[in-house]
């Protein structure tokens, strides 16, 4: 993508594309996401957790799928393990657009790749905003 502001739709559609394979949870979201905002580092799953708000269980499975769809790189340093984001440039480019997307723009991204109703960002247990739903319902139609 490139760096001209895009509309959020279009920005969201070529979103979709690129990484709409990946986005299977809300997990995976969370930690594409975090290595959108730090592309460069190694970071064990203690570093890693806070920033997700999938449960350790729910985290632990994405960051492992990931590894096998070489989204994430992994390496051993003693018996800890260090992940990364992969150095493909298609795959980081878009995982950076996606860490620069706001927050309405990562759910409605989510509820398009799964069906799933996320819930809001700063209040996990309420749903989507009416304007937020009326936006996917018009998409969807």
């Amino acid at each position: 993508m490139s760096s001209t502001r895009q509309p959020a739709s279009r920005r969201v559609a070529v979103l979709r594309l690129m990484l709409g394979e990946f986005l299977t949870s809300r997990g995976r979201l969370d930690l594409l996401v975090f290595w959108g905002r730090y592309p460069c580092g190694w970071f064990d799953r203690r570093a890693i957790r806070p920033h997700t708000r999938a449960s350790r269980d729910e985290m632990e499975q994405a960051l492992e799928e990931l590894v096998e769809e070489g989204v994430v790189r992994r390496r051993r340093d003693g018996p800890v393990a260090s992940y990364a984001l992969t150095e493909a440039g298609g795959i980081r480019r878009a995982v950076e657009d996606l860490a620069r997307l706001t927050p309405n723009e990562r759910r409605y991204l989510l509820h398009l790749s799964t069906g799933q109703e996320a819930a809001s960002e700063k209040h996990p247990g309420r749903p989507l905003s009416r304007r937020l739903r009326r936006i996917i319902e018009g998409a969807e139609s």
